[in-house]
């Protein structure tokens, strides 16, 4: 019985020796180890997936409420000049001078032809006439008052230089 014991005790101990190793004098079982590291790993790489996931979800809400409040910001200045193009167009219909320059303007085919039908009005009215192209600096200049404009169409009138014409 003797020899039985001290064979089953050589069969472990080489089983022990070939599935572990020894680390700073600590014995570390192969398959234990290994099962650890990539559950560690595992683990780790999830956790980053996670973060990562989230955060590129916060950065993106991010941009879409920057964007948002971007288009909203174009839609209430497009509402805005909606809204001054309309109420320019309806203080024309509600100054009768500038009504009769307007008729005058579109009645014109050449710019000369604009400049003698508003010398005949102006013969004609004890009052001063409107001027349509002067008039209309209200809607590309900010501030008329300083007389900068944003058009260069303002300082040449509606029709522009016909003269070439």
């Amino acid at each position: 019985m003797k020899s039985a014991e001290n064979k089953y005790e050589r069969t472990e101990g080489k089983a022990y020796e070939k599935t572990s190793g020894s680390f700073l004098k600590i014995s570390v079982y192969r398959r234990r180890f290994t099962g650890t590291v990539c559950s560690i790993i595992f683990i780790s790489l999830f956790c980053l997936i996670f973060a990562l996931c989230f955060f590129t979800n916060i950065w993106a809400d991010n941009r879409w409420q920057e964007v948002q409040a971007g288009f909203m910001t174009l839609e209430q200045q497009k509402r805005d000049r909606a809204e001054q193009l309309e109420n320019y167009v309806n203080g024309i219909y509600a100054k009768p001078s500038l009504m009769e320059d307007t008729k005058t303007l579109f009645e014109s085919i050449t710019s000369q032809d604009y400049t003698n039908r508003r010398e005949e009005n102006s013969a004609r009215s004890s009052m001063q006439i409107a001027w349509l192209p002067g008039d209309m600096r209200k809607l590309f200049c900010k501030q008329p008052a300083k007389g900068k404009c944003s058009h260069d169409t303002v300082t040449r009138g509606v029709k522009g230089d016909m003269a070439g014409q």
